[in-house]
């Protein structure tokens, strides 16, 4: 079929009818007309698609070599397959579904076969994608062979054969078809694949049709009447969408036809209308909607994420300019960067190549090589800005790596153009594919850390810390938790802005009095004394001065300005409600990353020349390995490094682990069975043991009452398999962790009792609840 700049406009107009509706319902209230809209958009596309494969079906496969079902194929896979695979890798990455399950099923085109089988459905627009390809597998090749077997090549049973196909579906639907209609009816392959077939029909009907004349006014006559058609066929489309949407059996049931005969109707009077396309504007820019219609639906969703939080606020018409513009400038690049060259390197019948595609070489043409010093100096300028870049890469410098990363890929493409002309190839597709990659990565890195929990309110206002802000996805977590701690060690984040080397060289750092830093969206000040909080004076006073000891939980991983740690909440309630003799004073002690013998240093350091009444200690997580708790050794495997790209970064890391863990197989702490509890005897002798009896005696000689609490985790013995699992993709091995948490509170029950120490049974409250979004990960 000779390009038809009337469909192709229709076919930008459908992807558009997509985009925008979407665009106005993301993060919105439901709204059933503009669903309405892109439902119609999608059925559009459908009938379209058959329409337009219909002369390659007919024409080029049935009676033919069996060779060219094979190019039918290839054709359709390398105009769909990578486009599709790009876009649906860049949004799985934002949403930290990347090799998930889900993913798979998305890849294979199988989320929608016979029922919604994805638990997260982190790509919508798949659903009509997955119906397309089905149809490319199993329509034609079954056409072919029926054709084959009958003997028979002719356009009367190709007719009978499509309708025979759409009664089938037909009755699939009334037979066997769930009530949940939009998601298990509307949006699965096996309900739907005939929305294609009826433009295959429509073709067979309009094949010897050709477009209306203009020049007279019979003909502008007969297209008044048929734009008059579909201009009563739009309303009644949307109006049966709308009522299907909200529920209306009728509706649901008379939907499939509806849209089909709308699609027919939209297909057919565009297609008659292509005298209205003359001119040379109106074509060139219908063509180009064409062009660019695929990449529009393909990467739509993924300009939204990355727009709309940033210009929600602006006036909604000035959104919608911004936002069409934006889908166009990423489309038109990935079309002219990376779909062209895959189209001009796809195999034509009969094994030759079009005459129209004049940017290929002819197989006959010799390529000729450059001259061979400038391909070596490109060569070398190539390999020279690339190790710069990687340098970049690895200095966590994105402002060096970006533009470097860039000048390789045009180094590459310029190198390869020399060394092999007009190449339309593999190498071509590779080259040009690296450049557009090159291009869009600080856009792709903006958007995966927006939604990973960069300090922006929109993502860290909802995190993907927990069980089930997570969706139970590790891959998720464990991506938001290795940016969580990033932000902690990285060289300008909050500790550089709090923390300094301990003059004495006996503690891994000490905090600065009177520092302050960002930590996403809170700000945490070190007060004149050097601990979190509010300035102090350093005589108490009539006070009753209260220090809480311990590690990160204790000196609060806040994350929205507001929050507090707990010390700073206790003090709240003993301020508001509390009648003492003695105003009471509470002094957050805690300090991120220090064990107990480091507060111990501490204690005789800071702590006791402020002559505290009561030491509360809240130890844990951070002496379970170095005392003897855990009894598997921390899994030697690569760590968390800042690095110029996010996603680059985090994918480097997913390799460089899951090439680790293949290595570490068969090791034994791979194949480590689990371990019997230790008794109480030996706990009571571990070295944290006697680190807490030391703590005791500390207290009680400068004349302070100290009580002692035990430690809370998100999971325990008794949760769930899965949720154990959950947080084990990040704090290694879990069981281990688990059975040390649950020694040390043994541990500290056992010496509260024996140095008549009060206790205070926190995980009495709060130890295994994952279920409720308390914690930011498994301790914290």
């Amino acid at each position: 079929m000779k390009r038809s700049a009337s469909l192709d406009f229709l076919r930008g107009a459908a992807a558009f009818a997509v985009a925008i509706p979407h665009y106005l319902t993301a993060n919105a209230p439901f709204q059933p007309f503009a669903e309405a809209f892109a439902i119609a958009g999608v059925e559009v596309f459908f009938v379209l698609s058959g329409f337009v494969l219909a002369p390659q079906i007919v024409d080029w496969v049935v009676g033919k070599p069996s060779r060219n079902l094979g190019v039918f194929l290839v054709r359709r896979w390398m105009r769909t397959i990578p486009p599709y695979v790009v876009a649906l890798i860049v949004i799985a990455a934002l949403t930290g579904e990347l090799m998930s399950a889900d993913f798979v099923r998305y890849l294979f085109y199988v989320e929608n076969l016979f029922s919604s089988a994805n638990r997260v459905d982190f790509y919508p627009v798949a659903w009509s994608l997955a119906i397309e390809e089905w149809f490319y597998v199993l329509f034609a090749p079954a056409l072919f062979v029926v054709a084959r077997l009958l003997g028979r090549r002719d356009r009367r049973l190709e007719a009978i054969f499509a309708v025979l196909v759409i009664l089938v579906v037909a009755a699939l639907r009334f037979s066997v078809a769930p009530h949940d209609w939009d998601l298990n009816v509307r949006r699965v392959t096996l309900f739907r694949i005939d929305s294609i077939v009826w433009g295959f029909l429509l073709y067979l009907a309009l094949e010897r049709r050709p477009p209306i004349g203009l020049d007279d006014a019979s003909g502008q006559g007969r297209l008044g009447v048929l734009l008059a058609l579909l201009a009563i066929a739009i309303p009644v489309e949307l109006g049966v969408a709308i009522s299907a949407v909200e529920g209306a059996r009728s509706a649901q049931l008379a939907f499939p036809y509806v849209s089909a005969a709308f699609g027919m109707i939209a297909v057919g009077v565009f297609w008659q209308a292509e005298g209205l396309f003359h001119n040379r504007i109106v074509r060139g820019a219908s063509f180009y909607l064409g062009r660019v219609s695929y990449s529009v639906y393909l990467f739509h969703l993924i300009v939204i994420m990355a727009l709309k939080p940033v210009i929600a606020s602006a006036p909604l018409p000035l959104q919608l300019t911004l936002y069409v513009l934006a889908i166009l400038a990423l489309s038109t690049v990935f079309f002219a960067g990376f779909e062209r060259p895959i189209l001009v390197a796809r195999p034509y019948y009969g094994g030759g190549r079009r005459e129209a595609v004049g940017i290929v070489a002819t197989p006959t043409e010799p390529r000729r090589s450059g001259p061979w010093l400038l391909i070596s100096a490109l060569a070398v300028a190539a390999l020279t800005a690339g190790v710069f870049a990687r340098n970049a890469f690895m200095a966590d410098k994105p402002y060096a790596f970006y533009p470097l990363l860039a000048v390789t890929a045009v180094l590459v493409l310029a190198f390869v153009e020399q060394a092999r002309p007009h190449s339309s190839g593999a190498l071509a597709v590779a080259t040009r594919a690296f450049l557009l990659f090159a291009l869009t990565l600080p856009l792709a890195d903006a958007l995966y850390r927006r939604s990973t929990g960069l300090p922006l309110v929109a993502t860290v206002a909802q995190p993907t810390y927990s069980y089930r802000a997570a969706h139970a996805n590790p891959t998720a977590f464990a991506t938001w938790w290795f940016y969580y701690l990033n932000e902690w060690i990285r060289e300008d984040g909050i500790r550089a802005a709090i923390d300094a080397p301990d003059p004495q060289k006996k503690l891994p750092f000490v905090q600065v009095p009177g520092s302050s830093g960002r930590m996403f969206d809170t700000t945490i000040r070190i007060n004149n004394l050097g601990f979190r909080g509010p300035d102090l004076p350093r005589d108490k006073g009539d006070a009753f001065r209260i220090v809480a000891l311990g590690e990160s939980q204790t000196f609060g991983p806040t994350l929205r300005d507001g929050e507090k740690p707990w010390p700073e909440l206790l003090q709240d309630l003993f301020d508001q409600h509390a009648s003492c003799g003695r105003r009471v004073e509470i002094v957050n002690g805690g300090t991120e990353a220090y064990t107990l013998e480091n507060n111990l240093e501490r204690m005789r350091r800071d702590i006791l020349p402020l002559r505290p009444d009561l030491i509360v200690s809240t130890h844990g997580m951070n002496g379970f390995l170095l005392f003897g708790l855990r009894r598997v050794p921390e899994p030697n495997e690569p760590g968390v490094r800042p690095r110029a790209s996010a996603l680059i970064g985090r994918a480097v890391l997913t390799i460089e682990r899951a090439a680790h863990d293949w290595r570490d197989r068969n090791s034994a702490q791979a194949s480590a069975v689990a371990l019997p509890p230790m008794s109480d005897a030996a706990l009571t002798k571990t070295r944290y043991a006697d680190d807490y009896r030391k703590l005791i005696a500390l207290a009680r000689e400068s004349g302070a009452d100290i009580a002692l609490a035990d430690s809370t985790m998100a999971v325990n013995q008794s949760s769930p398999r899965e949720v154990k699992d959950f947080y084990g993709a990040v704090f290694k091995p879990i069981d281990d962790i688990i059975a040390a948490n649950e020694a040390h509170n043994r541990m500290v029950k056992l010496i509260a009792r024996d140095e008549g120490a009060p206790l205070i049974d926190m995980a009495a409250g709060v130890d295994g609840v994952w279920d409720d979004d308390l914690y930011l990960d498994i301790v914290h």
